[in-house]
């Protein structure tokens, strides 16, 4: 795993998520959306790390959960609790005040494209954010087992076409108007 561009990838989504910073399922939800259409556009993940599936979807494994746990004992990522239904919480995170993610790491196609997808998954529910990571391939899944990242979504990006600059700025257009049907056909069988 990249822990470099994993750490960075965490930090640019929670500042993009806003004051109020992003629980728990949704920083997961965002970071494997992301690895995915990286990996659906550039076929290699761009922080390398490995998602295992969780009861609750899929989640970052070991080497990366490591990664976070790290930022919070840090102090870079700030973490409270929020009530998000009758009894229920989950951790809240936040960036350390005055901390940014670096922008020269990323290229400004893929800002757009994390920027897109966190302000989605910020306005979707439970059950919106599980009808797309809650693929075919994670219900073919055994519990705790490693999710293969390039069988995640279902579509394919402009396979064997060499990927340019104006294919990303298309596809983050296609993106804001089509988020919703990335994967919208989930096979529990």
């Amino acid at each position: 795993m990249d822990k470099r561009a994993f750490k960075n990838s965490v930090l640019l989504i929670i500042e993009l998520a806003g004051s109020k910073g992003i629980g728990s399922v949704k920083l997961n939800k965002c970071l494997l959306i992301c690895d995915a259409m990286y990996f659906a556009i550039h076929k290699e993940s761009f922080t390398d790390a490995e998602y295992t599936k969780n009861h609750f979807g899929p989640v970052p494994y070991d080497e990366a959960k490591s990664v976070i746990d790290e930022m919070v004992a840090s102090g870079d990522i700030l973490l409270t609790k929020a009530k998000w239904d009758t009894n229920k919480y989950e951790h809240n995170h936040k960036l350390a005040h005055g901390l940014k993610a670096p922008r020269d790491y990323f290229l400004n196609d893929d800002i757009e494209r994390i920027k897109i997808i966190v302000n989605k998954v910020m306005g979707m529910s439970a059950n919106e954010l599980s009808n797309i990571t809650h693929d075919r391939e994670y219900h073919k899944t055994t519990q705790n087992e490693i999710i293969n990242l390039k069988e995640i979504f279902e579509w394919k990006v402009m396979d064997n076409i060499e990927y340019t600059e104006e294919d990303d700025k298309k596809l983050n257009e296609t993106l804001k108007d089509n988020f919703d049907n990335i994967n919208t056909s989930v096979s529990t069988a």
